[in-house]
C-alpha cells in the first residue's frame, strides 16, 4: 500500500494498523446493515404474516363453535315441530332477547323447506333492541338458489361471513331435523353473530395484539390499488403503522359466502424484535470501537518495543557498516540474540499448526462426503441390476456396483468406456450405428431388448437392455439398465435339454423293442450254426464274427432301454470315499487296470443319501473311461470334499486328456469318440446323478489330463466332519492330484 513512498517503517505500521481497523468497522457496519438489520426484519415479517393468518384460523373457530350451537337448535324436536305448527310456546321461552344476549347471537332465523320465512329476528345486542333496517332478513320469501337453501343431507352445514349494512355477520346454516340425526328436512335455521364485540374480544385475548377489522370500503380508501390486489389473491399485506413506525400492521382479507372481500383484518405488533436488535448492534459497535481502540494502541506499542526498536538498531548498524568510512566491526550482541529466531520459529509452527488444522478439516470434509456418497451409492449397489448413466456418444459416465461385478471392472474402470463395447457383436455395432442417427429409435428405449454382454476378460453373458432418456440433465443423458439373464438362458436351455433327451428315449425305447426281438433270432441262428459239425475255419469265423457283431447291437440296445428308463434311486447312507475306495479295490483286481493306480482322500466322514448301485455304475463308467484314456497305464486320483451343502467327488486320470469341442459334447447321448462305443454311457451316468438331484461336468485339455466333477446333495443329515476338516481337504486333494501330474509326466 506504501511502496514507493519515503516513510520510515514506524509510520508505514502505524498507517496499516490504523487503515485495517478502518477496513474492520466499515466491513462490521457494512454486515450489520445489509445482513443483520435485514434478518431481523424478515423475522418481524415472518411473525406479523403467522399471526395475521391466525386471525382466519381464529375466525374458523368461531364458525365452528356457532356451527355446533345451530346444530344444537336444528337437530331439536321442538324446532323440528316448530317449523310445521309455528307454535307461541316455542317462541316465548325461547326465541327472546335474552337467548340472543346469552349466547350472543344477533341473528336467528328459520326458513321452511320452500323458501318461506317461518320465523326471524335481527338484534343489535348493544343496544338490546332489534336493527331499523332488516331489509335482507325481512324478506318473506328466498330464492331457492340462495346457499342457505342447498344444504340436502342431515349432517349437511353452511358456515362463512356475509357483508350487511349493519357491518360484517359471521353466519351459520343447519338443516332442521329431528334430534335422532335422521330424518325429513322440513326448513333451515340460520344463526348469525356480528364481527365485533366479544368476537373480536376473544381474538384479541388470543393474541394478545390489537385485532381491527377495517370493511372493505375503508380498506378501499387506505390501500393502493396493487395493494388491494395482493389481498384479492389471498396474500398478507405488512407496513408499519401510518402513525407510528414502532408499529407493524399485517392485513389479510376474510372472504363472503360468494367468495368477495368484505372485511380486511388488521393484525397490529409492535416491533420489539427490530428494536432490541438495533439496540443490541448498537451496543456491538460501541463495544467494538473501545475494543478496537484499545487493541491499536497496544499494537503500537508491542510493534515499538518489538518490531521498530529491533529494525531501528539493525538499520543503524547496517548503515554504519555500510557507509563511505565503514568499519567491519561485529554487530552488537543484542542482534545476535536468538529471541527474532525464536519468534520466527514459534511463528512458522503456528503456521504449521494452521495449516495442519486446515489440513485435518479438509480431510474431515472429504470424509463426510465420501460417507454421504457411499449412502447415496448404496441404494444403487445394492441391486444386482447394471445401471449405467451414459452420454448421447454412448460414453459411460457413471456405474454401480451390480455393474463393476457384472461385467468385471470390480476395479472400477467401467466408466469412460463407450456403452457399445461392453456389447457382443453383432448387437454392438447395431447399438453404435442406432447412437450415431437417434438413440431413440433403439427397440432397447421401448420394451428393451436381449444381446450378449461381453465382460472384461472376453467371456460373453446373455442380458436384458433398457434405456431411458434423463430428462433432468442439462445435456443429453441417458440411463441403461442391464439384467443378467444367464441362470434363466441356463434354465431355459435344460428345460429344452431334458424335453430333447426324453424324446430321445422314447425314440430309443421304440427302436429298441422293435429290434431286440429279431435280433435275438439272429444270435440264435448263428450259435445253432456254429454248434453244428461241417464248417470251413473261414466259415467258422465269418459266423464268430457275426455273432461278436449281434452281442454288440444287443449291448447298443441294452444302453438305449437304460437311456429311455425312468431313473428311481433307493437311496441310503453311503460314506463317499469307503465306497470309491471299495469300487477301486475291484478294478485293481482286473488284469486290464494291472499297470493303473488308484489314489484316494478327502473327507472321511462325509456322507450322502445315494443309490449304491446306480452310483457304482456311476464311476465304474468314469473309472473305465479314465482307464481308456491313459494308452500305457497311469494314475487315477479320487478326492471328496464338500462347498456350500454340496458334496464333489473329483476324478483326475493322468491321460491324454481332450479339445474343448469334445469336452463340450461328452455328454450328448450317441456321441463318442471310440470306434466302437454307443455313446449312451456317460449320458445314462448323468440321467442317475440328475436322479439324485446332482450334477456332473468335465473339465480337459490335451496333454494335461482330465478331471470330472460329481457333485451330489448332502440335504439335512447330520453330517460328521472332523474340525478343519475342508482345509486338510484341501491339502490331501493337492496331494493326489500332484501325484497323478507327475505319474503323466512319467
Amino acid at each position: 500500500m506504501f511502496i514507493g513512498m519515503k516513510l520510515s517503517i514506524q509510520v508505514k505500521m502505524i498507517l496499516t494498523v490504523i487503515v485495517g481497523v478502518l477496513l474492520w468497522g466499515w466491513l462490521h457496519y457494512y454486515i450489520q446493515q445489509r445482513e443483520i438489520l435485514p434478518s431481523y426484519h424478515r423475522q418481524e415479517e415472518l411473525l406479523i404474516h403467522a399471526q395475521t393468518r391466525h386471525v382466519r384460523e381464529l375466525l374458523s373457530y368461531e364458525l365452528e363453535a356457532l356451527d355446533q350451537f345451530c346444530y344444537d337448535w336444528a337437530a331439536w324436536d321442538d324446532s323440528y315441530i316448530f317449523i310445521r305448527d309455528r307454535n307461541l310456546a316455542y317462541i316465548e321461552s325461547n326465541l327472546v332477547f335474552t337467548s340472543f344476549d346469552h349466547n350472543n347471537l344477533n341473528l336467528i332465523h328459520y326458513v321452511d323447506i320452500t323458501g318461506r320465512k317461518v320465523w326471524h329476528n335481527f338484534y343489535d345486542l348493544s343496544r338490546s333492541e332489534p336493527y331499523a333496517d332488516d331489509t335482507f332478513w325481512s324478506r318473506p320469501q328466498w330464492n331457492m338458489d340462495e346457499p342457505f337453501l342447498q344444504i340436502k343431507e342431515d349432517d349437511g352445514s353452511l358456515t362463512g361471513l356475509i357483508g350487511l349494512k349493519q357491518g360484517v355477520m359471521l353466519i351459520a346454516a343447519r338443516p332442521i331435523i329431528p334430534s335422532t340425526g335422521r330424518g325429513e328436512i322440513r326448513g333451515y335455521l340460520i344463526m348469525g353473530r356480528m364481527l365485533g364485540g366479544k368476537v373480536t374480544s376473544r381474538i384479541n385475548h388470543h393474541l394478545r395484539n390489537k385485532v381491527e377489522f377495517l370493511s372493505w370500503k375503508q380498506a378501499e380508501a387506505s390501500f393502493s390499488a396493487d395493494e388491494l390486489n395482493q389481498l384479492r389473491q389471498d396474500m398478507v399485506l405488512s407496513r408499519p403503522a401510518p402513525d407510528d413506525v414502532g408499529i407493524l400492521q399485517g392485513h389479510i382479507a376474510l372472504f363472503d359466502l360468494w367468495g368477495k372481500p368484505v372485511v380486511v383484518a388488521q393484525m397490529q405488533m409492535e416491533r420489539t424484535l427490530m428494536q432490541q436488535g438495533e439496540k443490541a448492534l448498537l451496543r456491538n459497535v460501541q463495544g467494538n470501537l473501545i475494543a478496537g481502540s484499545a487493541v491499536l494502541l497496544l499494537m503500537l506499542v508491542i510493534l515499538h518495543r518489538f518490531v521498530v526498536l529491533p529494525l531501528r538498531h539493525l538499520t543503524s548498524s547496517v548503515q554504519h557498516i555500510g557507509g563511505d568510512n565503514a568499519q567491519w566491526t561485529e554487530l552488537p550482541e543484542s542482534l545476535k540474540g536468538e529471541d527474532e529466531i525464536g519468534t520466527l520459529a514459534r511463528e512458522f509452527e503456528r503456521m504449521l499448526g494452521r495449516i495442519r488444522t486446515q489440513i485435518e478439516f479438509k480431510d474431515e470434509i472429504a470424509v463426510k462426503l465420501e460417507r454421504s456418497k457411499a449412502r447415496t451409492r448404496l441404494v444403487l449397489d445394492t441391486t444386482p441390476d447394471a445401471i449405467l448413466s451414459v452420454s448421447a456418444d454412448g460414453t459411460i459416465k457413471a456405474s454401480n456396483r451390480g455393474a463393476d461385478l457384472m461385467l468385471g471392472y470390480e476395479d472400477g474402470t467401467l466408466t469412460g468406456e463407450k456403452i457399445y463395447t461392453i456389447l457382443a457383436s453383432p448387437f454392438s455395432e447395431r447399438l453404435q450405428e442406432q447412437l450415431r442417427t437417434d438413440a431413440r429409435s433403439c427397440r432397447c428405449f421401448t420394451a428393451g431388448c436381449e444381446a450378449r454382454a461381453r465382460r472384461r476378460d472376453g467371456s460373453e453373458l446373455y442380458v436384458h437392455v433398457r434405456g431411458c432418456p434423463m430428462e433432468e440433465n442439462p445435456e443429453p443423458m441417458y440411463l441403461w439398465t442391464i439384467r443378467d439373464i444367464s441362470e434363466l438362458k441356463e434354465m431355459h436351455e435344460q428345460v429344452s435339454h431334458h424335453e430333447r433327451l426324453a424324446a430321445i428315449g422314447q425314440m430309443g425305447a421304440s427302436v429298441a423293442h422293435d429290434v431286440r426281438n429279431p435280433l435275438t433270432g439272429i444270435s440264435g441262428g448263428i450259435q445253432l450254426l456254429l454248434k453244428q459239425g461241417g464248417l470251413t475255419p473261414v466259415q467258422h469265423t465269418v459266423l464268430e464274427e457275426m455273432l461278436t457283431l449281434a452281442d454288440r447291437i444287443e449291448h447298443t440296445v441294452t444302453q438305449m432301454l437304460a437311456f429311455s428308463k425312468r431313473w428311481e434311486p433307493s437311496t441310503q447312507k453311503i460314506n463317499l470315499v469307503d465306497f470309491l475306495q471299495s469300487i477301486g479295490k475291484e478294478f485293481s483286481a482286473r488284469k486290464e487296470f494291472a499297470n493303473v493306480t488308484f489314489a484316494f482322500g478327502g473327507e472321511r466322514r462325509l456322507y450322502v443319501m445315494a443309490d449304491p448301485e446306480l452310483m457304482r455304475q456311476v464311476f465304474n463308467n468314469l473309472y473305465q473311461n479314465a482307464k481308456e484314456s491313459m494308452y500305457n497305464g497311469g494314475s487315477i486320483g479320487s478326492v471328496v470334499t464338500r462347498e456350500a451343502g454340496v458334496a464333489k467327488v473329483l476324478i483326475k486320470d493322468s491321460g491324454a486328456g481332450m479339445e474343448q469341442e469334445i469336452v463340450s459334447r461328452v455328454l450328448e447321448p450317441f456321441y463318442s469318440t471310440k470306434r466302437e462305443g454307443t455313446g449312451l454311457g456317460l449320458s445314462i451316468c448323468r440321467k442317475i446323478v440328475e436322479a439324485h438331484d446332482g450334477s456332473m461336468d468335465f473339465t480337459s485339455k490335451p496333454g494335461v489330463g482330465t478331471m470330472v466333477t460329481v457333485s451330489l446333495p448332502l440335504g439335512n443329515q447330520e453330517l460328521l466332519v472332523q474340525h478343519n476338516g475342508a482345509k486338510a481337504c484341501d491339502n490331501v486333494a493337492t496331494g493326489i492330484f500332484a501325484d497323478v501330474e507327475a505319474n503323466r509326466h512319467k
